[in-house]
C-alpha cells in the first residue's frame, strides 16, 4: 500500500495482497488512513512510534495485531518505506510505501518467546 506522508497518512493505492489479507478493496481503502484495519488490539504505543519515524521520514517496522474487514485479527509484521517524490531530491518524500506480511501461528509465538 501506499499512503501520502503527510497527516493523516491517507491510502492512495493498495495492491491485490493488501486487499487479500485485510478485505477491502482498492475502492474501499483509497482515501481512508490505516486505522481502516486497526481495532481495540492494535498496539497504539507501537503505531505512535511508527508514526514518529514517519515525520522523521525514516523507514519503520513494527509487529502488530490488525484487523480484517470482517472483524478477524491478524498479527503482522508492517514495514514502512518513505518514497522521494522525485529522484533529484532525497529529502522530498510524498509518500510512504508500506508492506504488511502476515506472520503465522508459529512466528507469532516465536516473537513473543523472544526468540
Amino acid at each position: 500500500l501506499i499512503t501520502v506522508a503527510t497527516r493523516p497518512h491517507v491510502i492512495t493505492r493498495v495492491n491485490k495482497a493488501f486487499a487479500s489479507l485485510c478485505g477491502y478493496d482498492a475502492d474501499e481503502a483509497v482515501g481512508r488512513t490505516l486505522r481502516l484495519i486497526q481495532g481495540p488490539a492494535t498496539d497504539a504505543d507501537a503505531v505512535a512510534d511508527l508514526l514518529d519515524d514517519v515525520r522523521a521520514r525514516v523507514p519503520s517496522s513494527m509487529i502488530v495485531i490488525n484487523y480484517r474487514k470482517d472483524g478477524t485479527r491478524f498479527v503482522n509484521y508492517l514495514r514502512a518505506f518513505p518514497l522521494a517524490a522525485s529522484g533529484d531530491d532525497q529529502d522530498d518524500y510524498s509518500f510512504f510505501l508500506g508492506e504488511l506480511e502476515k506472520l503465522d501461528d508459529a512466528a507469532v509465538r516465536a516473537v513473543a518467546a523472544g526468540a
